[in-house]
């Protein structure tokens, strides 16, 4: 590899790839929240994942590095299962920024998993910790200035699969992102497959 190409910068974050049937469900939510008249910024269901370490723009020679050490700690957990529960909004539902599905079984699972990350890419990489809780959720949309979402809460929840939904998670991916006017394009670098025990 060339220095130009080892200099070179790359949008990346870790993730986890969500199925096409949850995919599909969320779809289908967009699609009634399109309706609603809010002032809603939709996320683009294939571009819906669960992120555990956004890394931003960072040189191709580190994202070798952080790869080098996902493939070295991944294969210690063990393949899990996922759902979703609650509806909700950050900062908060009156005045909104951004409107989630967060995740019910799965949840210490993921937890321990970012956790972990978050350790390992500190101390043998220096890649600084998130400074606020992690919090597994999904983002269905973002606002266009802060808005109250408590009336969208019903259009979100009355799919009754919303709850019932469940999907194997056997690994994580370390993803490109790639801005374009169009919306932003996603890329899959690596993918690290958990072959730990349960």
């Amino acid at each position: 590899m060339s220095q130009k190409q080892r200099d070179q910068e790359l949008r990346c974050f870790i993730a986890i790839e969500l199925d096409l049937a949850i995919k599909d469900l969320l779809r289908n939510i967009q699609e009634r929240l399109g309706k609603c008249n809010a002032p809603l910024r939709l996320v683009k269901p294939e571009g819906i994942h669960l992120t555990l370490k956004f890394l931003g723009e960072i040189q191709q020679v580190l994202v070798e590095r952080i790869s080098g050490v996902l493939a070295q700690i991944m294969p210690q957990f063990s393949p899990f299962r996922l759902s979703l529960n609650e509806v909700g909004a950050f900062p908060h539902p009156g005045k909104a920024r951004v409107l989630w599905i967060g995740i019910d079984q799965g949840r210490e699972q993921l937890v321990a998993l970012q956790k972990h990350i978050e350790h390992e890419l500190d101390s043998r990489l220096k890649i600084g910790r998130e400074k606020r809780a992690f919090s597994p959720h999904l983002t269905l949309a973002r606002l266009k200035y802060p808005s109250p979402v408590d009336h969208l809460f019903p259009e979100i929840v009355k799919d009754k699969q919303l709850f019932s939904l469940t999907m194997p998670v056997h690994c994580i991916k370390l993803f490109q992102s790639i801005l374009r006017p169009s919306g932003a394009e996603y890329t899959v670098l690596e993918t690290f497959t958990f072959s730990g025990m349960n």
